[in-house]
């Protein structure tokens, strides 16, 4: 097994979700729809995602066995769900410092405006 880098989006993580998705408690194993070697490519680094994290195991080619915890995890929100949840803090701390910034530059003038005064003697 080679150490799996990859970039997290939105459609990789419905790509996975869709395959776990098509387990059932009756039929766990599922063939993921490959119509090329490029998508058996991204379907072998998906099974090097799910392995390690316990949620299934690819068994040869496109056949994967999806354990119970990757029926469960995805019930429950899945990689979709993480990635938005990811997504949305993001932007929430971009826009927490861009208001830092505007707070701190509006202190800075009410400062100087304070300075100005005293100096002046208003």
């Amino acid at each position: 097994m080679r150490l799996v880098n990859i970039t997290m989006t939105e459609e990789l993580a419905q790509k996975i979700d869709n395959l776990l998705k098509m387990a059932t408690t009756s039929n766990n194993q599922v063939c993921a729809p490959v119509t090329n070697d490029d998508e058996l490519n991204e379907y072998i680094e998906i099974g090097e995602i799910l392995e390690p994290m316990g949620y299934a195991k690819r068994l040869a080619g496109n056949l994967f066995h999806i354990t119970p915890a990757g029926m469960y995890f995805v019930k429950t929100g899945g990689f979709t769900s993480m990635y938005w949840e990811k997504r949305n803090e993001e932007e929430k701390k971009k826009k927490d410092a861009k208001i830092k910034l505007w707070l701190a530059i509006w202190g800075s003038v009410a400062t100087l405006i304070s300075l100005i005064q005293a100096l002046l003697g208003c």
